[in-house]
């Protein structure tokens, strides 16, 4: 096993485990609004105002869950492992020597403008 192999599987577990971790705060906070709002329909006590404070209140927390630390480095760690991932995949195709996008489409216009040559000459001989 490679070293950038290694070094891909640990992003992948930070990655994932930093993830779940957010995903369970993320669920916490959810439950909480949904407790929220079931007593705010079944006891009816609570004022329209209070409700819309304390939802605004959750979202400011969902928000700044996304502020946080733990989520900067979960993305810049998903970013980096995309970035590897991206350059890993370019060699594996120019070792398999598989012809990129570009150069297929190059070919594609190259065939494209052969056949119209062709075309022209045909009906000229005609």
């Amino acid at each position: 096993m490679s070293r950038l192999e290694v070094d891909v599987k640990s992003i992948q577990k930070l990655i994932w485990s930093r993830a779940l971790k957010a995903r369970k705060t993320l669920t916490q906070f959810e439950e909480q609004a949904e407790k929220f709002m079931k007593q705010v329909v079944q006891q009816g006590l609570k004022s329209r105002n209070e409700g819309r404070r304390q939802v605004e209140k959750l979202i400011r927390d969902v928000k700044n869950l996304k502020k946080s630390s733990l989520y900067n480095t979960a993305c810049q760690a998903k970013d980096e492992l995309e970035k590897r991932v991206a350059n890993v995949q370019e060699r594996v195709f120019k070792l398999l020597n598989v012809p990129t996008k570009e150069e297929l489409e190059k070919l594609n216009r190259k065939v494209d403008s052969l056949s119209r040559q062709f075309n022209k000459k045909e009906r000229v001989s005609k």
